[in-house]
């Protein structure tokens, strides 16, 4: 398989951050109960404590995913948490600490050793994650270097898109160089077969391959409606014991048999070797269905002249979707922006551009990209009858 770049930079930059950021991972092992304790700084950020057994006392930043994931281990809202952290920080560290202390459990601290200049303190550990002790740790780099091969050396032709690193995720998008197509009714609407590699190291999310089909004019992504268009392994291994009185830092290699355990190689080589043609053709057939189911009411296509009125129609996508209301400004921008695009315009208002509009927002940002990847399968799989029921329904006068 040969790999092009659209733009080298951003997998090659990738890369050079996971290896950058590999050989400054520590992790360890503790038991709540025994290692560890909580306050603050000066400026009200918390700091964690580790007393373990052989090693010098570790202190550790954390940042906002491994903040989150200690106030919902302790059962405590985030907003919530993150409130009576700024108005009553002692108090509420306290209150952590007896939790720690009172139902002790075991638990993965996934740290940057000595981070430089993190809130100003450069002996500083930085926590990043705050998972079970029965997490897997495959890691990007283990993604990279047992994954990325079957990519390489196949026989297809992919470019990447997109590589993105973030503290939850990491994301590489591919797409097919020459299994492409054109539904019938889209001028310049060329779709090309794809899928995107995800994983996360901090327990928010399996490791997945996920097949694709993407708009080449603007790169938006939406999932195969093929249900058997996945891969996902969970990061999930039989538990490290910490009894309360044994911790500490916890080995960096992943053993050869966690990962043939998984059996991830051979996965992932079936999932590749099963991209097909007749997806997209599946997907450009239903596009076409998608561009003939039209929105007429002249209510509905117009955002309203108050911002304060109801948006009808992106308050009926929103509801379909699932999404919190407060994204319906957003979305109504990219419905606007989607009937400027090639293909759509001068064209009706239709599902089609919906769903352009809609799998727009996975450039807004990236750990959310596979939320709306998945929101445009939804749509695109919506029956005709369906669109008409719940989103194109005239208004009622």
């Amino acid at each position: 398989m040969n790999i092009t770049t659209k733009s080298d930079q951003s997998l090659q930059a990738m890369i050079r951050n996971v290896n950058d950021l590999d050989s400054k991972k520590i992790d360890f092992n503790v038991n709540t109960g025994r290692h560890l304790s909580i306050n603050t700084d000066q400026d009200n950020n918390p700091v964690i404590h580790a007393e373990i057994d052989g090693l010098p006392t570790q202190h550790f930043y954390a940042n906002d995913v491994a903040r989150d994931q200690i106030f919902a281990h302790a059962e405590i809202n985030q907003n919530t948490a993150q409130s009576l952290l700024d108005r009553a920080p002692a108090e509420f560290c306290n209150v952590i600490n007896k939790l720690w202390h009172d139902s002790p459990s075991d638990r993965i601290l996934r740290a940057y050793d000595g981070a430089p200049a993190f809130h100003g303190v450069a002996d500083y550990n930085v926590l990043r994650g705050y998972v079970s002790n029965k997490f897997l740790r495959f890691d990007h780099t283990d993604v990279l270097n047992n994954i990325m091969p079957l990519i390489t050396n196949g026989d297809h032709d992919y470019s990447v898109t997109a590589a993105t690193l973030t503290d939850r995720n990491m994301r590489v998008t591919f797409r097919s160089n020459i299994i492409q197509g054109s539904h019938d009714r889209a001028v310049g609407d060329v779709m090309a077969l794809g899928f995107v590699i995800s994983n996360s190291e901090v327990g928010l999310g399996s490791l997945s391959l996920q097949e694709l089909i993407i708009v080449l004019e603007c790169l938006n992504g939406m999932q195969s409606t093929n249900v058997l268009s996945s891969i996902r392994a969970k990061h999930l291994t039989t538990a490290i014991s910490c009894d309360g009185s044994h911790g500490g830092v916890i080995p960096a290699n992943v053993t050869a048999s966690q990962i043939q355990a998984k059996d991830l190689y051979r996965s992932a080589s079936n999932f590749l070797n099963n991209l097909s043609s007749d997806t997209l053709q599946d997907h450009l057939e239903k596009m076409n269905t998608a561009r003939s189911d039209v929105i007429e009411d002249h209510a509905l296509i117009v955002a309203p002249s108050d911002p304060q009125a109801d948006d009808h129609l992106v308050d009926r996508i929103t509801k379909y979707l699932g999404v919190p209301r407060n994204k319906g400004k957003t979305i109504r921008q990219e419905i606007t922006n989607a009937r400027a695009q090639r293909g759509y315009i001068n064209q009706p208002l239709s599902r089609a551009t919906l769903i352009q509009a809609v799998t727009a927002l996975q450039h807004k940002n990236a750990d959310h990209a596979e939320i709306w990847q998945r929101h445009g399968a939804k749509m695109l799989a919506m029956t005709s009858n369906a669109f008409n029921n719940y989103i194109a329904q005239p208004i009622a006068a």
